[in-house]
């Protein structure tokens, strides 16, 4: 538990509930809840983040992370609440579900933030990646970046869109008043905890798949409650409506201001992956120095720069602090591992990896264009189940 407001409690199986606190372990099938004004960021081992918001209910189904092996696996179930999704370490076999009452959310390596109603009405912003989602009926669908996804559990029928309609900005409002525009300060890992990770880390998928057994593909997600109003089943109505022929003055005033926000939002989510990434990496390299040989960790270093050239600077940083005699095997190791075009890294005055080299041999980008508009109501793809 990396951050914990107030009051939240996790629970196993029939055991008495639990007070969460800040630093404790999260375990396999610990369902964890909040209360109407409580929240919290539950750590994964690969430094990807859950975020979930006030009234949540959330269960921690399967969670495997080899690095070594190049595989991070999780499965986490959203019963209800306000969630953000922040993916880590980039590894070549990865794959995150969110399972929810409507259905689930498959995820590579991206950014999602959604809520899901007490009666398991879904909404869901792929803010990065192109994410699949798979209804309770089993039929599967790519969704865009940007764009949006509205589910409603007990009819099953779904709105998707390109790009967030304006009639969706509410939703995303209340999504960010719950969670902020980026994740509270997180309580790092302990030195204790830390030993513990590298040593979970080098056990074979395998195995922790075997210890971890995911719910089954039909295992049904059950809501809250089946009654009651839900914010997000009002939005197909509203979507489907539409704004009319014409707008007002004030209409459109309000659109460009939605749309605004909502394009300062995307940005502002966007950002966190790479945070998470460079902390991931950083973070897991060092916690995997004290279980594996330099030459080990230094082949680990240079596949993730393989997955993440970006981060190649930093990884080589991190590397030569644990490594300070291998400093040239390092840097040639990672420049191995970089894809071409890829700037291959220098060695600055004193011997120091050189973090301001370019990584990239393409030109700067130039100042980013604005976010496109909004699309008209008729770009909205209307699906159902069947």
């Amino acid at each position: 538990a990396a951050s914990v407001k107030e009051d939240v409690r996790a629970t196993y199986g029939t055991e008495a509930a639990r007070q969460v606190t800040v630093g404790e372990d999260i375990f396999f099938n610990d369902r964890v809840l909040t209360t109407k004004t409580s929240s919290t960021v539950i750590e994964f081992r690969d430094r990807s983040t859950l975020e979930v918001g006030p009234r949540a209910t959330l269960i921690i189904n399967r969670s495997v992370f080899n690095p070594v092996e190049s595989v991070s696996e999780k499965t986490v179930t959203v019963v209800a609440g306000a969630f953000r999704f922040v993916s880590g370490v980039a590894t070549r076999n990865s794959n995150t579900e969110i399972r929810t009452p409507a259905g689930t959310l498959g995820i590579r390596g991206s950014i999602v933030i959604g809520v899901v109603s007490p009666q398991g009405d879904v909404f869901i912003v792929p803010v990065q990646g192109q994410p699949t989602w798979t209804a309770r009926s089993g039929g599967s669908q790519r969704l865009s970046q940007g764009g949006a996804l509205v589910v409603v559990r007990s009819t099953g029928h779904t709105v998707t869109a390109a790009q967030v309609p304006a009639a969706f900005v509410p939703l995303i409002r209340g999504i960010i008043a719950q969670l902020g525009s980026a994740p509270p300060a997180l309580q790092g890992f302990s030195k204790a905890q830390a030993v513990n990770n590298g040593k979970s880390e080098i056990v074979t998928a395998g195995l922790q798949f075997q210890r971890q057994p995911a719910p089954g593909d039909t295992a049904i997600v059950r809501p809250l409650r089946t009654s009651g109003h839900s914010d997000i089943a009002d939005l197909v109505a509203i979507v489907e409506k539409g704004p009319g022929s014409t707008l007002t003055a004030q209409q459109r005033a309000d659109l460009k201001r939605d749309q605004d926000y909502l394009s300062g939002i995307l940005r502002a989510q966007t950002a966190l992956h790479d945070t998470n990434q460079v902390n991931g990496v950083t973070g897991v390299v060092q916690e995997l120095s004290t279980v594996l040989t330099p030459d080990q960790l230094i082949a680990l270093g240079s596949s993730f720069a393989s997955l993440a050239p970006q981060d190649a600077a930093v990884i080589a940083t991190t590397l030569t602090s644990l490594l300070p005699n291998e400093r040239s095997t390092i840097i040639a190791s990672i420049n191995a591992a970089l894809p071409p075009g890829q700037q291959p890294l220098q060695t600055a005055a004193g011997g120091q990896v050189d973090e301001n080299q370019p990584q990239n041999t393409s030109p700067p980008p130039s100042s980013p264009e604005p976010a496109p508009p909004l699309p008209p109501p008729q770009s909205v793809h209307l699906l159902s189940d069947h």
